[in-house]
């Protein structure tokens, strides 16, 4: 769960980042969780246009909750991710 170190907190989450590389277009599928891991929201899809250098996907989920997490879903696309960055800020909305 994300900021676990607060369990009595909520969490709001604003944005999510993650960078990638990927020789041909492709998309990934982000989904939160507001009970950790329990069941998801309906997912986000975003675009990866095709790049051989770093680049980078952006979503702006906007989700409230004690334990939120986050699940990156794909079918059977080629990209590799290496870093994800999730912002928020701890109280309420």
């Amino acid at each position: 769960a994300l900021w676990g170190e607060m369990p009595g907190r909520t969490k709001t989450v604003t944005e999510w980042r993650a960078d990638y590389q990927s020789d041909s277009a492709s998309s990934l599928t982000l989904k939160f969780s507001q009970n950790q891991g329990a069941s998801f929201e309906v997912g986000t899809r975003l675009a990866l246009p095709a790049n051989s250098a770093l680049s980078q996907a952006v979503g702006y989920p906007y989700l409230s909750a004690r334990f939120p997490m986050f699940q990156v879903e794909s079918e059977g696309q080629r990209y590799r991710l290496f870093r994800f960055w999730v912002v928020g800020r701890i109280g309420g909305r």
